[in-house]
């Protein structure tokens, strides 16, 4: 399987995940989720965008979340610019991914923690989640997501 191959393949497992937490009128007649196999990408355009807020250890920053494409999101803290997310896998119903970040907390400034490693599962209609902000050593400072549609 070539990168550009699993990528869109995962991408797709990605959108099936989200999918999931789409009302039933959005799954077909019959109620049962979509699969992968038949996904298409029109299905979740209002799914692509979602926001809210990371917490913890004396953060609270807005979080935005953009799903570009199959193979493509990006993620924004603050007022920050939109960090690439890399390494997306999709993980039971969730999925995980990493970027690089700053994030507005004691622990996180004194430590210098900039990489991100995001887990996020579809739960009542929302994205939740953790984000775990580490070093270059062995600092890992987690860090709760919980972001919500945002309209189109």
């Amino acid at each position: 399987m070539t990168n550009r191959t699993r990528r869109e393949f995962v991408g797709r497992l990605l959108l099936a995940s989200i999918g999931g937490i789409l009302p039933a009128s959005k799954q077909g007649t019959s109620g049962v989720k979509s699969s992968a196999a038949g996904l298409n990408k029109r299905d979740f355009a209002h799914v692509r965008h979602w926001q809210g807020t990371l917490t913890s250890d004396g953060a609270k920053m807005q979080v935005r979340l953009k799903i570009e494409s199959s193979d493509s999101a990006t993620l924004q803290l603050d007022d920050k610019p939109a960090e690439r997310i890399t390494e997306m896998h999709l993980e039971g119903v969730g999925f995980t991914g990493a970027s690089n970040g700053v994030i507005e907390s004691p622990d996180a400034r004194r430590t210098g923690a900039k990489t991100l490693k995001l887990k996020l599962i579809p739960h009542e209609g929302m994205l939740v989640g953790r984000l775990l902000v580490t070093d270059s050593k062995t600092v890992m400072l987690p860090y709760v997501l919980s972001l919500n549609r945002v309209p189109a």
